[in-house]
């Protein structure tokens, strides 16, 4: 289980964002208490995946090296897989629905405000963490007392 000092302040990780979509999620880390990484496209989010799980991804809806289907797929792996929230300019419904379907958690269309970055990644974080702490009690269930 992770700590609850790592719960408390949670990695947000950031996948080919330009510097405009980057702002407001910075500006709401420092007031949620998050902390951020920034990666440029799928290779790198991989090896920073592989070095500090992240309960939330915001990622870009096209990288240089591949998609947000891709960062899906490659955590698909994971016990608890963090809640991927996707940034486009022409988040049509298409896209909301191929996201949601999925498995994604939401869709920013950008550009976006502060307010509107915090509420989501904050709802976000929330989901993730209750379905860390249903994995918990799933094992501690399962584990038999001797």
């Amino acid at each position: 289980m992770q700590s609850l000092r790592k719960a408390q302040n949670p990695l947000i990780l950031m996948i080919g964002l330009s510097d405009e979509e980057r702002s407001p999620i910075r500006a709401g880390a420092a007031d949620g208490g998050w902390r951020t990484q920034e990666v440029r496209g799928y290779r790198e989010a991989i090896l920073q995946l592989c070095r500090e799980n992240a309960p939330v991804i915001v990622c870009a809806s096209k990288l240089p090296d591949g998609a947000w289907e891709d960062i899906l797929s490659a955590t698909a792996t994971q016990t608890v897989r963090p809640r991927i929230i996707v940034v486009s300019r022409s988040a049509d419904e298409r896209l909301w629905v191929d996201v949601l379907n999925s498995g994604g958690f939401d869709v920013l269309a950008s550009p976006y405000r502060e307010r509107e970055v915090r509420r989501c990644i904050e709802l976000a974080c929330r989901a993730w963490w209750c379905e860390v702490r249903q994995e918990d009690w799933r094992r501690a269930a399962a584990t038999p007392v001797t």
